[in-house]
């Protein structure tokens, strides 16, 4: 499901929203030089101890080299 955020700054195209379903895995990469403003909204409260973590190697996986310009 894809819907339009109607921005007070920069109304446009690019001002979308996402629904993610639950359990499916996500991430969120900036591209550009223009800040962000990313909200994240839950269906129920959230509870640390229920945190969907992937306890696997995902998380100490090298970065691939075409982000090394935009960690420096």
């Amino acid at each position: 499901m894809r819907f339009f955020v109607d921005g007070d700054n920069h109304p446009g195209a690019n001002n979308v929203g996402l629904v993610i379903p639950p359990g499916v895995a996500h991430a969120i990469r900036v591209e550009g030089s223009e800040d962000v403003i990313m909200v994240y909204g839950t269906s129920t409260s959230f509870h640390p101890e229920f945190e969907g973590r992937i306890a696997s190697e995902v998380e100490t996986a090298e970065l691939p080299e075409s982000w090394a310009k935009f960690l420096q």
